[in-house]
């Protein structure tokens, strides 16, 4: 046997000792090459000089997206190399939206979205593209939309939810899945757009975006919309902060910080106990109240520059210390103000337009 062949059988023993198919090799091989190729045609659609060849290229780039989504097996890649182009996928698998943008010669942008899901009905995943409707929506908070109409904006986070209806629904575990999308859209050069989108997946795979799941005082709004001046960032994320329990049952969502400075030392006045109980009770208020953590969408609250400037989007800035934030609580989105977030900052709160010397997105 040849150096070549006895390193082929080792290699082969060694797959099959972990695990891992030769199929499953073959597949990661290949999506390994078709994703330089990925990256090559989104290095054309944002460097060339040319506006044809970028969308020409871009045209490209959704061909191959789904060409590469429609290989068996693409479903277990995650993509790593990628860049410049956003992947979310959900945590049970069903759902995958890669999302990006091209920039016109005016600054505005045009958004192209693909979708990799999961059909019940015929067990297998189906692959389409997303085609933007924000022009022909006046009021996109308040549309439903399906057959692969989508409000265009680049999805930097996607939630699972389930909500059911019932008791019975709970105790089986049962109930409609849910994705809630975040997103970020560059809205014309004056403003930008952050975004709370609710979606789920019809039985063919399909895609309905805007379902009703928010607890607000609008209980017409299908999804929520953030206008602000783009020279201010806005930050919104998912992420864990912290309840107590206070008086009365009353739940407050409030910092770690914040507890620090709830924690009041011993009271020495209460002479009359003994010095086991003052002992157990101190370590009681060093400790402090029980945190328990929950996970939320939070995101500054906005405001105008002046108060005569109100309902000007270009004039309305995120406020620096004021934060609220939806919960999902029985079934639904519920809203919540005045939120202590002190969480280290998002890589999206930052999203901002930046150009190299030729006017070219980088």
């Amino acid at each position: 046997m040849t150096f070549k062949g006895f390193f082929s059988v080792i290699l082969f023993s060694i797959l099959v000792y972990s695990g891992v198919s030769a199929s499953t090799v073959n597949t990661d091989s290949l999506m390994a090459v078709r994703e330089d190729s990925l990256k090559e045609l989104r290095r054309l659609t944002l460097n060339s000089p040319e506006q044809f060849i970028r969308f020409n290229a871009n045209e490209k780039l959704i061909d191959y997206w789904m060409e590469t989504l429609k290989v068996k097996g693409s479903v277990s890649y995650n993509f790593p190399a990628v860049d410049s182009m956003y992947i979310v996928t959900s945590p049970d698998r069903k759902l995958r939206i890669v999302t990006w943008h091209l920039l016109n010669e005016d600054y505005s942008y045009d958004f192209f979205a693909v979708v990799q899901a999961y059909s019940r009905r015929h067990d297998e995943y189906v692959v389409y593209e997303l085609q933007d409707k924000t022009e022909s929506l006046p009021h996109p908070e308040y549309e439903m939309l399906r057959n692969g109409d989508w409000v265009g904006a680049i999805y930097f986070d996607i939630i699972q939810v389930k909500r059911e209806k019932g008791l019975i629904d709970k105790v089986l575990g049962n109930g409609r899945t849910f994705y809630t999308l975040l997103a970020w859209n560059g809205h014309d050069f004056k403003t930008d757009i952050k975004m709370i989108d609710v979606a789920y997946l019809q039985s063919n795979g399909q895609l309905v975006l805007g379902y009703p799941l928010f607890r607000t005082r609008d209980h017409r709004l299908r999804r929520i919309i953030f206008e602000y001046s783009d020279r201010f960032p806005m930050s919104m994320k998912y992420e864990q902060q912290f309840i107590i329990e206070e008086d009365k049952g009353k739940t407050r969502r409030i910092s770690q910080r914040e507890m620090q400075k709830r924690r009041q030392p011993f009271p020495h006045q209460r002479q009359n106990q003994d010095f086991e109980a003052q002992k157990a009770e101190k370590k009681k208020k060093d400790k402090g109240p029980e945190l328990k953590p929950e996970k939320m969408i939070i995101f500054q609250r906005l405001i105008p520059l002046r108060p005569e400037l109100e309902g000007i989007p270009s004039q309305t800035v995120p406020h620096p210390e004021d934060y609220a934030a939806f919960i999902f609580e029985d079934g639904r989105w519920t809203y919540y103000e005045n939120i202590d977030a002190l969480n280290k900052p998002s890589e999206y709160d930052n999203y901002q337009r930046t150009y190299d010397e030729n006017n070219v997105f980088e």
